[in-house]
């Protein structure tokens, strides 16, 4: 059964195109939707060296990263708050993370570092070679899934507003390497 993932194609900061992924069990591919409203566009993450940062901005819509990984590797995602902005309901530093795999399945989740912090973290082992998503959203706003926990579309209900820098980085066991 295939779904669908709302995503924009942005060229230095202007949505040139509106597209819908077609989650099927093959992976993700991408097809045009005329008239869809604007996704976040995809941000790529280099792990090959070991890591890095990456700055952004969200309040009620999700921000969405790409990374390739290798099966065995510990990913290690962090959302450093820099900034806090009035939001629709809250100001605060409230993140959610969410890690989700080329079929379009949640496969780690963060709301709280911890319950004196907001902001979110994860550590995660790559259960497989492949192309992994990153999304960073704020309280509030949860993905829509399907029977098959495929999420098809995002509540874009996020309560906050952030600026903040998303810090990655992979520790590849030398049996993976």
């Amino acid at each position: 059964m295939m779904q669908t993932i709302k995503l924009r194609l942005a060229l230095s900061g202007a949505v040139v195109a509106s597209f819908l992924l077609t989650v099927a069990p093959v992976g993700l591919s991408a097809s045009l939707a005329q008239g869809e409203p604007p996704a976040p566009e995809v941000t790529q993450l280099s792990l090959s060296e070991g890591g890095g940062i990456v700055a952004g901005e969200v309040s009620t819509d999700y921000n969405l990263f790409q990374f390739e990984g290798q099966q065995g590797q510990t990913v290690i995602l962090d959302v450093d708050v820099t900034t806090i902005l009035m939001g629709s309901v809250y100001t605060d530093e409230d993140s959610q993370l969410y890690l989700i795999g080329d079929q379009g399945r949640i496969l780690a989740f963060n709301d709280d570092e911890d319950e004196n912090n907001f902001e979110s973290r994860l550590r995660f082992v790559l259960p497989e070679n492949g192309t992994y998503y990153v999304a960073v959203t704020t309280f509030g706003n949860q993905p829509v899934v399907n029977d098959e926990q495929q999420i098809t579309s995002w509540q874009n209900t996020g309560l906050g507003h952030i600026r903040y820098d998303l810090i990655f980085q992979v520790d590849t066991p030398a049996e993976v390497r």
